[in-house]
């Protein structure tokens, strides 16, 4: 049995001077912190260490999604303004790299900021590439069909679509974020987040982690997806 859990027991402030709002250059200097539970002890390393720490003849598992850049800024016909967050595609697949592909309309599960948007609203794209029209809505989360003029979605995104940063980092998404917000491995699109502890992985240690004998074994679990993709 799972022990009674309350949330709430989870808050704590954390100080704006102690957010890290940008990453450092090089990934491997990252700090990291090892809990070895059989000796009850707490030590800390830079992420490079994960080489030697790693026992050997093991399998280290890295997940290949690929945030995609599902933020988009809206105007209502009121003229006020509104955001929508892609979460996961209905239509025409609920396949990532199937809807990605789709041309001319698409139907999404997404998460909705702005005041008394209500079903059947329509909002446009503040570039003026997209449309998306509002069909089902509670609370915060709705179900929009999407409708563009010109290429496949996934170049829409790639055009239009700003990369969705996490609140906490309270700021803009940024040029050099679409590479610094991606795990080195990153190959298929459908996430809305990163999986981030995989973000202080190089090349470099990948290869020393092979030569040491760990497999990397390759999996894709698409962040934000109620069925993620294997």
């Amino acid at each position: 049995m799972l022990p009674n859990i309350n949330i709430n027991d989870f808050d704590y402030d954390l100080p704006e001077d102690r957010i890290a709002k940008y990453p450092l250059e090089n990934r491997a200097k990252s700090k990291l912190l090892v809990a070895n539970s059989s000796i009850n002890n707490i030590t800390h390393h830079i992420f490079e260490d994960v080489v030697d720490i790693l026992p050997e003849n093991t399998s280290l598992y890295i997940n290949k999604t690929k945030v995609i850049s599902g933020r988009f800024y809206m105007v209502k016909d009121t003229g006020g303004r509104a955001e929508i967050l892609l979460v996961e595609p209905i239509e025409p697949s609920n396949d990532p790299q199937i809807a990605l592909q789709a041309k001319g309309t698409a139907v999404w599960k997404a998460i909705i900021g702005g005041k008394r948007i209500k079903v059947g609203a329509i909002l446009e794209d503040v570039n003026g590439q997209l449309t998306a029209e509002v069909l089902e809505k509670e609370a915060n989360e709705v179900k929009v069909r999407l409708t563009w003029e010109q290429g496949t979605f996934s170049e829409l995104l790639l055009n239009s679509g700003v990369l969705p940063l996490p609140p906490y980092l309270n700021r803009e998404s940024e040029e050099s974020d679409k590479e610094s917000y991606q795990t080195v491995f990153a190959k298929d699109d459908g996430s809305i987040a990163a999986p981030t502890a995989g973000l202080h992985f190089t090349e470099e240690i990948l290869a020393k982690l092979k030569e040491k004998g760990i497999k990397i074994r390759e999996l894709t679990l698409h962040v934000g997806q109620e069925h993620s993709c294997l």
